[in-house]
């Protein structure tokens, strides 16, 4: 019904601005339709600015009511310096401790000389008590600076939606009861993907299964069918052998600078 739509992505880490008569030089009347937030913000300068690596779809001829695109500036409050507390699950099948807790700066986890750690893949909880600066009149904004790759925070008690994507941030006001607390529990549970976890297996375990040349699995070994743990002291199984020891492990954690 005259409705026109597109759908813009960047693979850029940076902020792109788009001239959004570039791809549709005929149309003035652009909407940017947020499929995160499902708001609908008007474009009438026809430029649109994306986030680092982010995505919109842009509406030409829509009746739908459009609100003005939002504006922030952002002005450092404070950098959040020193150690956190970090606790790792690490009883995969080891019948060790349930936790293991470290105290360091910001590093991902392969800096790490315990190998648990290193080749660590799931979920860590940093734990840190900040004291506040002076108290501002403006909203409180919590940046994580470098994550991988995912991040739910829990600010004084209150809990935020999970953190997926750059800019890993979120607005903290509201755990502050009125500007009164110039106390800040954090409490951020980080979470990464499986391959370091795979590459330490490889590394540190013998092979439990057999794989052919081109790395699919040629049968289902014994302790998989019964349920069991390999013998061999490996914490993953996978039907296709996508790593080995030789590969680069990827830089986990929760890696900062951390700044309000």
């Amino acid at each position: 019904d005259g409705v026109d739509w597109h759908f813009l992505s960047t693979a850029k880490r940076t902020e792109t601005t788009i001239r959004l008569a570039d791809h549709c030089p005929d149309r003035r009347d652009a909407q940017i339709w947020d499929a995160e937030d499902g708001r609908i913000y008007a474009c009438p300068e026809g430029r649109l600015t994306l986030r680092p690596l982010g995505s919109a779809f842009v509406v030409y001829g829509s009746k739908e009511k459009a609100e003005p695109m939002p504006t922030c500036d952002f002005r450092l409050a404070q950098t959040v310096e020193g150690c956190w507390r970090i606790d790792f699950p690490t009883n995969w099948y080891s019948g060790g401790k349930a936790v293991r807790t470290v105290t360091t700066e910001l590093v991902d986890w392969t800096a790490l000389s315990d190998d648990e750690l290193k080749f660590f893949s799931g979920t860590a909880t940093y734990r840190k008590t900040i004291a506040l600066g002076a108290p501002t009149p403006n909203r409180l904004v919590l940046d994580l600076g470098e994550v991988r790759e995912f991040a739910e925070v829990t600010a004084n008690g209150r809990h935020y939606p999970p953190l997926w994507r750059t800019p890993y941030r979120v607005d903290i006001t509201d755990a502050l009861e009125g500007g009164a607390t110039r106390r800040l529990d954090l409490v951020i549970r980080v979470t990464n993907l499986w391959p370091n976890r795979l590459i330490g297996d490889e590394r540190t375990c013998a092979a439990d299964s057999v794989f052919a040349p081109n790395g699919r699995l040629k049968a289902i070994p014994l302790f998989v069918r019964e349920g069991k743990p390999s013998p061999t002291g490996r914490r993953t199984f996978a039907t296709w052998r996508h790593w080995a020891a030789s590969d680069t492990l990827l830089p986990p954690g929760l890696i900062g600078p951390v700044r309000l």
